[in-house]
Protein backbone atom coordinates (compact mmCIF):
# COMPACT_ATOMS: atom_id res chain seq x y z
CA UNK A 1 0.00 0.00 0.00
CA UNK A 2 2.13 1.94 0.80
CA UNK A 3 4.73 1.94 -2.49
CA UNK A 4 1.27 2.44 -4.38
CA UNK A 5 0.95 5.90 -2.32
CA UNK A 6 4.65 6.60 -3.07
CA UNK A 7 3.61 5.73 -6.55
CA UNK A 8 0.44 8.42 -7.05
CA UNK A 9 2.66 10.96 -5.82
CA UNK A 10 6.16 10.10 -7.67
CA UNK A 11 3.73 10.28 -10.66
CA UNK A 12 2.13 13.49 -9.07
CA UNK A 13 5.35 14.66 -9.90
CA UNK A 14 6.08 13.68 -12.81
CA UNK A 15 2.21 15.14 -13.76
CA UNK A 16 3.32 18.46 -12.70
CA UNK A 17 6.55 18.58 -14.12
CA UNK A 18 5.28 17.60 -17.51
CA UNK A 19 2.17 20.67 -16.66
CA UNK A 20 5.37 23.27 -15.54
CA UNK A 21 7.25 21.93 -18.91
CA UNK A 22 3.91 22.71 -21.10
CA UNK A 23 2.84 25.85 -19.32
CA UNK A 24 6.78 26.95 -19.99
CA UNK A 25 6.38 25.74 -23.93
CA UNK A 26 2.74 27.84 -23.85
CA UNK A 27 4.64 31.06 -22.81
CA UNK A 28 7.06 30.47 -25.22
CA UNK A 29 4.21 29.98 -27.79
CA UNK A 30 2.65 33.55 -26.40
CA UNK A 31 6.05 35.28 -26.54
CA UNK A 32 6.68 34.42 -30.16
CA UNK A 33 2.77 35.17 -31.24
CA UNK A 34 3.14 38.49 -29.25
CA UNK A 35 6.34 39.17 -31.26
CA UNK A 36 4.93 38.47 -34.73
CA UNK A 37 1.85 41.26 -33.49
CA UNK A 38 4.81 43.53 -32.61
CA UNK A 39 6.23 43.18 -35.74
CA UNK A 40 2.78 43.06 -37.80
CA UNK A 41 2.41 46.32 -36.59
CA UNK A 42 5.97 48.24 -37.20
CA UNK A 43 5.45 46.77 -40.54
CA UNK A 44 1.88 48.08 -40.59
CA UNK A 45 3.20 51.07 -39.51
CA UNK A 46 5.94 51.48 -42.00
CA UNK A 47 3.95 50.83 -44.77
CA UNK A 48 0.72 53.53 -43.77
CA UNK A 49 4.23 56.34 -43.63
CA UNK A 50 5.68 54.89 -46.82
CA UNK A 51 2.06 55.36 -48.68
CA UNK A 52 1.15 58.33 -46.89
CA UNK A 53 4.92 59.83 -48.47
CA UNK A 54 4.32 58.57 -52.01
CA UNK A 55 0.78 60.11 -52.18
CA UNK A 56 2.94 63.18 -50.98
CA UNK A 57 5.54 63.09 -53.89
CA UNK A 58 2.47 62.34 -56.49
CA UNK A 59 0.93 65.26 -55.59
CA UNK A 60 3.96 67.71 -55.83
CA UNK A 61 4.36 66.31 -59.12
CA UNK A 62 0.84 67.24 -59.78
CA UNK A 63 1.63 70.45 -58.37
CA UNK A 64 5.02 71.09 -60.64
CA UNK A 65 1.70 69.83 -63.70
CA UNK A 66 -0.47 72.54 -62.67
CA UNK A 67 2.02 74.88 -62.88
CA UNK A 68 3.31 73.76 -65.66
CA UNK A 69 0.17 73.79 -67.30
CA UNK A 70 -0.67 77.31 -66.71
CA UNK A 71 2.44 78.84 -67.58
CA UNK A 72 1.91 77.14 -71.07
CA UNK A 73 -1.58 78.74 -71.29
CA UNK A 74 -0.17 82.21 -70.59
CA UNK A 75 2.27 81.85 -73.06
CA UNK A 76 -0.48 80.91 -75.67
CA UNK A 77 -2.12 83.95 -74.47
CA UNK A 78 0.81 86.25 -74.62
CA UNK A 79 0.88 85.37 -78.43
CA UNK A 80 -2.75 85.81 -78.89
CA UNK A 81 -2.38 89.57 -77.55
CA UNK A 82 1.04 90.13 -79.38
CA UNK A 83 -0.77 89.16 -82.81
CA UNK A 84 -3.83 91.29 -82.06
CA UNK A 85 -1.38 94.80 -81.42
CA UNK A 86 0.34 93.73 -84.46
CA UNK A 87 -2.70 93.22 -86.39
CA UNK A 88 -4.21 96.30 -84.80
CA UNK A 89 -0.90 98.48 -85.71
CA UNK A 90 -0.90 97.14 -89.45
CA UNK A 91 -4.46 98.20 -90.14
CA UNK A 92 -4.46 101.09 -88.76
CA UNK A 93 -0.76 102.21 -90.70
CA UNK A 94 -2.50 100.82 -93.42
CA UNK A 95 -5.63 103.22 -92.92
CA UNK A 96 -3.39 106.30 -92.25
CA UNK A 97 -4.23 106.53 -88.80
CA UNK A 98 -1.06 107.68 -86.52
CA UNK A 99 -0.85 105.03 -83.93
CA UNK A 100 0.89 107.13 -81.58
CA UNK A 101 -1.55 108.69 -79.84
CA UNK A 102 -5.20 108.81 -79.94
CA UNK A 103 -7.71 106.35 -80.25
CA UNK A 104 -5.43 103.57 -81.79
CA UNK A 105 -3.29 103.92 -78.62
CA UNK A 106 -6.14 103.48 -76.13
CA UNK A 107 -6.87 100.56 -78.34
CA UNK A 108 -3.46 99.38 -77.71
CA UNK A 109 -3.19 100.07 -74.28
CA UNK A 110 -6.45 98.15 -73.45
CA UNK A 111 -5.73 95.09 -75.09
CA UNK A 112 -1.89 95.05 -73.59
CA UNK A 113 -4.42 95.60 -70.38
CA UNK A 114 -6.83 92.63 -71.75
CA UNK A 115 -3.76 90.03 -72.19
CA UNK A 116 -2.07 90.78 -69.23
CA UNK A 117 -4.92 90.31 -66.75
CA UNK A 118 -5.50 87.48 -68.84
CA UNK A 119 -2.26 86.14 -68.18
CA UNK A 120 -2.08 86.78 -64.94
CA UNK A 121 -5.63 85.48 -63.91
CA UNK A 122 -3.79 81.95 -65.68
CA UNK A 123 -0.82 82.16 -63.55
CA UNK A 124 -3.08 83.20 -60.52
CA UNK A 125 -5.16 79.96 -61.17
CA UNK A 126 -2.18 77.73 -61.79
CA UNK A 127 -0.84 78.49 -58.54
CA UNK A 128 -4.20 78.38 -56.61
CA UNK A 129 -4.20 74.14 -58.20
CA UNK A 130 -0.82 73.72 -57.73
CA UNK A 131 -1.35 74.85 -53.40
CA UNK A 132 -4.18 72.70 -53.49
CA UNK A 133 -2.23 70.01 -54.80
CA UNK A 134 0.47 70.34 -52.13
CA UNK A 135 -2.50 70.51 -49.61
CA UNK A 136 -3.43 67.58 -50.33
CA UNK A 137 -0.25 65.97 -50.39
CA UNK A 138 0.81 67.49 -47.09
CA UNK A 139 -2.78 65.77 -45.87
CA UNK A 140 -1.58 62.15 -47.70
CA UNK A 141 2.08 62.34 -45.62
CA UNK A 142 0.20 63.45 -42.30
CA UNK A 143 -2.33 60.73 -43.07
CA UNK A 144 0.66 58.52 -42.96
CA UNK A 145 2.59 59.55 -39.78
CA UNK A 146 -0.64 59.22 -37.95
CA UNK A 147 -1.10 55.42 -39.33
CA UNK A 148 2.20 54.57 -38.44
CA UNK A 149 2.25 56.16 -34.89
CA UNK A 150 -1.50 54.52 -34.45
CA UNK A 151 0.50 51.18 -35.35
CA UNK A 152 3.39 51.64 -33.20
CA UNK A 153 1.02 52.40 -30.16
CA UNK A 154 -0.29 49.26 -31.21
CA UNK A 155 2.63 47.29 -30.90
CA UNK A 156 3.53 48.90 -27.50
CA UNK A 157 0.61 47.74 -26.07
CA UNK A 158 0.75 44.42 -26.98
CA UNK A 159 4.01 44.45 -25.63
CA UNK A 160 2.73 45.45 -22.54
CA UNK A 161 -0.18 43.57 -22.06
CA UNK A 162 2.05 40.23 -22.98
CA UNK A 163 4.90 41.64 -20.37
CA UNK A 164 2.50 42.24 -17.86
CA UNK A 165 0.66 38.98 -18.41
CA UNK A 166 4.09 37.00 -17.71
CA UNK A 167 4.83 39.59 -14.47
CA UNK A 168 1.21 38.11 -13.02
CA UNK A 169 2.31 34.35 -13.85
CA UNK A 170 5.56 34.63 -12.01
Amino acid sequence: MASMVMGLFTAMGTGGGLLATGSAALTGMQGLMTAGSVLSSVVGGISAYNTGQTQQEWANLNAQGEELKSRDAAVGIRKDMLRNLASQRVAFAGSGVDISYGTPETLYQDTLNDGQYNIDMTMNNGAIAAAGQRYRGQQAANRGALSALRYGVKGVSTAGRYLTDISRRG
